[in-house]
């Protein structure tokens, strides 16, 4: 089944690299979102070559590869449509901006808090992945999964200290 890294807030300066349980995960997924704060070119350019990636720019973005990059964006894998948008633009209720700035996503993902949460509205599921580096009510740093099933999109929270870190479900 088709599966989806997705990050945000990494802030990786020139040269450092993202914790290696998550270079692992990235070398056998379909697909990597990272909802903006890559901080350096190096970040964007290691997550490039495990897999597909699709980011947006967040708010402390500005680097050659990034400047590049949306400040949202909304994309279509395996049927599904998933909005991206770092957060630092949203205010107020993250399920209201989705259903206001994107045609009715089956899944909306943001970051800017480091602070990871799943949760599920009338159908519409958010995901904030946390920061795998720098971890806001978190004792370490968290990433999420998301798999393609047949039921529908499957999210899972997982922190870097986990055992079984690739599995989503």
């Amino acid at each position: 089944m088709p599966t989806i890294l997705v990050l945000s807030d990494t802030h990786l300066r020139e040269g450092e690299m993202l914790p290696e349980v998550v270079r692992k995960v990235a070398g056998s997924v379909d697909l990597i979102i990272h909802a903006g704060d890559f901080t350096s070119d190096s970040c964007y350019d290691e997550l490039h070559r495990f897999a597909p990636l699709i980011g947006v720019k967040g708010n402390m973005d500005s680097g050659m590869a990034t400047a590049r990059l949306p400040d949202s964006d909304l994309v279509q894998f395996e049927g599904f449509s998933i909005a991206i948008s770092h957060g630092n633009r949203i205010h107020g209720d993250v399920a209201e901006f989705a259903r206001t700035r994107f045609k009715r996503p089956d899944l909306i993902v943001f970051g800017h808090s480091h602070v990871p949460c799943h949760r599920v509205y009338d159908d519409l599921q958010i995901l904030n992945p946390g920061s795998v580096t720098r971890p806001r009510a978190t004792p370490a740093g968290t990433y999420a999964m998301v798999e393609i099933t047949s039921e529908g999109l499957s999210c899972r929270l997982l922190s870097i200290c986990d055992a079984d870190s690739g599995a989503a479900g």
